[in-house]
């Protein structure tokens, strides 16, 4: 599971995404801007996330083949 920051440094804001073990890869469209933005992610164990977070384990579950 992975937390992924956003932070604009021009505008002097910071947005956050929590991406759980279930969701599918995306590619990201480049957008023309001349804010200068910066991006980092953290990756934790998918069970170690409800130390850090409310966020619900239920949701996110994958099935076994």
């Amino acid at each position: 599971m992975d937390v992924i920051f956003d932070i604009n440094h021009t505008t002097g804001t910071v947005n956050g995404k929590l991406c759980g073990m279930d969701e599918t890869a995306f590619t990201f469209i480049p957008v023309q801007t001349t804010d200068v933005i910066s991006r980092f992610a953290i990756r934790f164990y998918f069970w170690s996330i409800h130390s850090y977070s409310d966020y619900h384990l239920h949701p996110s579950k994958t099935v076994a083949l």
